[in-house]
């Protein structure tokens, strides 16, 4: 078991952060390519996303909709793990991903819903991507506008503790 630090979402961001937080885009019959978003994505979030766009770093956990996603993490082909519980960021997830440069496989252990919050610390302005269930991807980009709405939002978050009961060995 192991027991981190986390900053816990209040209950009622969550509707708030289920309405699309930049461009939405959707395609009826087939998958959108990274063609079609007619932009350069540095960040994917979410298995699906990041299986089928290209982008520098990704971001996953193994999940798609709460259930099982065979992707990256069937043959461990990720560089970093974070600890991320639901519904929380992690001050492990914050440390390990501000402290590397975009271009890596981050595998989360938890939920990777909230991780694209912990990219608004850093310094450049980044495009992020993640799905929209059952509708499309959302392009968001950090600009400076799009970082001071996450700080106040992030300042609505609690502090506590959580202790989770999966531990993976990174090797």
């Amino acid at each position: 078991m192991i027991c981190i630090p986390v900053l816990k979402m209040p209950f009622w961001l969550r509707k708030i952060l289920s309405i699309p937080q930049g461009i939405l885009y959707t395609k009826i019959k087939s998958t959108i390519s990274i063609s079609d978003l007619e932009k350069n994505i540095d960040v994917c979030v979410g298995d699906y996303v990041s299986n089928t766009l290209g982008c520098r770093e990704k971001v996953f956990d193994g999940k798609t909709m709460r259930r099982d996603y065979l992707s990256y993490t069937s043959n461990r082909s990720y560089d970093v793990i974070v600890y991320n519980p639901r519904g929380t960021i992690s001050l492990n997830s914050k440390t390990m991903i501000s402290l590397g440069d975009i271009g890596r496989n981050i595998y989360v252990v938890g939920e990777e819903d909230l991780i694209p919050f912990v990219y608004v610390y850093r310094r450049e302005a980044l495009s992020i991507v993640y799905g929209q269930p059952g509708v499309g991807v959302v392009v968001s980009e950090y600009n400076y506008v799009v970082k001071n709405r996450v700080i106040k939002m992030l300042k609505t978050f609690k502090p506590d503790i959580v202790c989770i009961k999966e531990r993976i060995e990174y090797t």
